[in-house]
């Protein structure tokens, strides 16, 4: 079921788009989990912030556009648009799917599907 994005949700992707990682990780728990794409799977603030940090440094710019969004329990998908702006100049759309779990009004697992080839595609 298509729902309005929750003012929390915003605030992270928003955070993603401004490369704000610390921004972003206001919203985890120490318990936290996050993938993206086919990378390792991080569970800890270290490893979180180099995965940003390499990705952020890979891309001029990026923004996403939630289009879809399912509630289950403390679990929510989006679905979306994510913009990313190469270093080339040239602005590429890829889909994505990221699945986010809360609890206690705090985001433990983060999980972003998405094809990351059009983005570094030369």
């Amino acid at each position: 079921m298509t729902q309005e994005v929750p003012d929390w949700l915003s605030d992270a992707f928003s955070a993603l788009d401004r490369k704000d990682t610390a921004g972003w990780l206001k919203h985890a728990d120490y318990r936290f989990r996050f993938r993206f794409a086919e990378g390792a799977l991080c569970e800890t603030p270290p490893q979180i912030e180099e995965t940003f940090r390499l990705f952020f440094a890979a891309v001029k710019s990026l923004s996403h556009r939630v289009e879809r969004l399912w509630n289950v329990g403390e679990t929510v998908m989006a679905e979306g648009v994510g913009t990313f702006t190469r270093l080339d100049g040239k602005a590429v759309e890829v889909h994505f799917m990221t699945v986010v779990t809360r609890k206690e009004a705090k985001i433990v697992e983060w999980m972003t599907y998405l094809d990351p080839m059009p983005i570094f595609e030369a």
